[in-house]
């Protein structure tokens, strides 16, 4: 089973800026957060924990991590979207440029499309299955990739379009492994 925790709030998630791979920190709503992830993590039996490596995820990490205490491995591959030109403006401010169909194989503009971000989160999610089978995996990253981890486990939207499948900051989400 992989536990999924996505970071805690960042002053740029309150303003609802697109921030990506752009380093920012965690608000204080944001670590408030994790202490509540924590908690809701303390009693389960975590053998293995994996993080992207940006701040705000590593953070959150760190903080859920106080109660289990094991070593980080930070990974690549459950990274933030690449959001190119677009980091830093407002949701708002894009008018649906910002693509999220899984369907669009090339969307024409300076961002990560949502079949390349799906297939590196899938070999992650793939590795954990072979690598620790029924084990109990932590995964603390970020709403894009959560995004497609829920494709992963509950498929796509018939439409192709991914964006609604949204975790929350520093929602602890169980994700099953089939038989």
């Amino acid at each position: 089973m992989i536990y999924f925790v996505r970071h805690g709030e960042t002053t740029s998630n309150a303003s609802e800026i697109i921030t990506g791979r752009t380093e920012v920190e965690l608000s204080e709503n944001g670590l408030k957060q994790a202490l509540i992830a924590a908690e809701a993590l303390k009693n389960v039996e975590i053998d293995a924990i994996y993080c992207s490596p940006l701040k705000r995820t590593m953070h959150t990490c760190e903080i859920v991590n106080k109660n289990i205490g094991l070593p980080i491995n930070y990974d690549d591959r459950i990274l933030a979207r690449d959001y190119g030109k677009f980091e830093g403006l407002r949701y708002c401010d894009m008018h649906g440029e910002l693509n999220w169909n899984i369907n669009v194989l090339e969307n024409g503009i300076d961002n990560e499309p949502i079949i390349d971000m799906a297939k590196r989160v899938f070999e992650f999610i793939d590795f954990i299955k072979h690598q620790y089978g029924n084990k109990n995996v932590l995964a603390v990253s970020h709403s894009s990739v959560g995004k497609i981890f829920n494709c992963y486990f509950n498929g796509f939207p018939t439409d192709g379009n991914v964006f609604a499948k949204k975790i929350k900051n520093a929602e602890v989400v169980e994700f099953h492994f089939g038989e």
